[in-house]
C-alpha cells in the first residue's frame, strides 16, 4: 500500500514538472499586458520576456497578435514594455517602450502589415516647422527630443503626443502636437 502511495505521489510529482514546464515555455508566465482591438478582431498579448525560444530568454519583450491577424514580433536590446493604445478604427496600435532611459513610440499598422518608428517620423515632419527649428539648431537639440503619447483623436490616424526637448538656450521646452500617420503631418502644435 505505501509502494503505491509513493508510485502515485511521484507520478503527480512528475505530472506537475511536465505541466509548469509546458506553460513556462508556452509564455503563460510571463504575460503582461493583453488588449482586443475596438472592431474585437485582433488581440495584442505582450510578454515580458523574448518568448521566441524553447525557454524564454530575459532580453527584449514578444507581442504575439491572433485574430483578423497573426504575427509576432520581438523587441530586443533590453527594450522593456510600457503600454499600448489601439486607434478608434482599430488599424493602428501605438507601443511605448523604455530602452536606456529613452522613451520610444512605435506604431503598428495593421492595414499595411507595417512597423515605424513613430520618435523618427515625428521627428522628420517636426524639423521642417519652422516652430521647431528656431529653438533647436545643432543636432545636440533634437537628440534630447522625447515624446509621450497621450491619446487618439476622432479624425482617422491622428494622436496627440507630448513633446519635450532642450532649445537653444539649455532650457526645457514641453508641449504637445497632434500626429496624422496617414499624412505624416504635424498640427496643432501647443507650448506650454
Amino acid at each position: 500500500m505505501a509502494k503505491k502511495r509513493t508510485t502515485a505521489a511521484i507520478i503527480m510529482i512528475v505530472i506537475i514538472i511536465i505541466v509548469g514546464l509546458i506553460l513556462w515555455t508556452s509564455g503563460i508566465f510571463f504575460i503582461v499586458d493583453r488588449q482586443t482591438s475596438p472592431n474585437g478582431r485582433i488581440t495584442a498579448t505582450v510578454y515580458s520576456q523574448n518568448i521566441t525560444a524553447l525557454f524564454p530568454k530575459n532580453n527584449g519583450f514578444t507581442i504575439k497578435t491572433s485574430g483578423d491577424f497573426k504575427g509576432t514580433k520581438i523587441y530586443l536590446d533590453g527594450s522593456a514594455f510600457e503600454n499600448m493604445w489601439w486607434s478608434p478604427d482599430s488599424r493602428y496600435q501605438v507601443i511605448a517602450t523604455f530602452n536606456h532611459d529613452n522613451r520610444l513610440l512605435a506604431l503598428r499598422d495593421y492595414k499595411n502589415n507595417n512597423n515605424t518608428n513613430l520618435n523618427a517620423v515625428i521627428n522628420m515632419s517636426m524639423s521642417s516647422l519652422d516652430t521647431f527649428t528656431d529653438l533647436m539648431t545643432v543636432p545636440e537639440h533634437w537628440e534630447t527630443l522625447q515624446f509621450a503619447f497621450i491619446k487618439w483623436q476622432e479624425l482617422q490616424g491622428t494622436m496627440t503626443v507630448a513633446f519635450e526637448f532642450k532649445d537653444l538656450t539649455d532650457q526645457l521646452q514641453t508641449g504637445t502636437l497632434d500626429y496624422n500617420c496617414e499624412t505624416g503631418t504635424v498640427s496643432k502644435i501647443v507650448f506650454q
